[in-house]
């Protein structure tokens, strides 16, 4: 007669296990969403995956295993907070700039005046507006500094020439 220490699996307990997590799985999807390009909630998503996960192990009877998934997690969660604190991030931003048609600077200048707050301007399109009176830059923004945008609105509220700015941030 031999003994056996692992726990016994409930019969059935396998399509319950599929159940649970293809529903908990429809509750993480509603977690998600899409805001500009930046996708929120993904980590939430899959942490509620997760713990249904780890409290069908314990539900099981396997404490050990769920234990050591727990750590894993937690684990995880925290070295991949710090790697994405210690990274740098990129923002980004739809911006529209309309200076007074006289006073509007060449594509150069403007440059210059983003790369001061480390923003670059991409994808550049141009436009006069009002018959005429005001020449408009369109584009997309980039920085990698949190504070990028804030510091160009404060540098461009004193911009000469400028008659409006718009910065819609499209990413966190």
């Amino acid at each position: 007669m031999t003994l056996s220490m692992a726990p016994s699996v409930i019969p059935g307990a396998f399509p319950l296990a599929q159940g649970v997590m293809a529903g908990v799985g429809f509750l993480g999807a509603g977690v998600i969403f899409k805001e500009g390009v930046s996708v929120q909630g993904l980590t939430t998503a899959a942490c509620i995956w997760t713990t249904a996960a780890i409290g069908l192990l314990f539900g099981q009877g396997l404490i050990a295993l769920g234990g050591l998934v727990t750590a894993a997690v937690l684990i995880t969660l925290i070295i991949f907070r710090w790697i994405e604190n210690v990274l740098p991030e990129r923002i980004y931003a739809a911006a529209v700039l309309r200076f007074h048609a006289d006073l509007a600077p060449t594509e150069q200048d403007l440059g210059a005046l983003l790369a001061r707050h480390d923003v670059d301007l991409q994808d550049i399109s141009y436009s006069l507006a009002q018959g005429g009176e005001l020449f408009e830059f369109r584009g997309s923004l980039q920085t990698r500094r949190r504070t990028g945008l804030a510091n160009l609105a404060e540098a461009l509220r004193v911009t000469p020439g400028l008659q409006e700015f718009e910065l819609m941030r499209i990413s966190k």
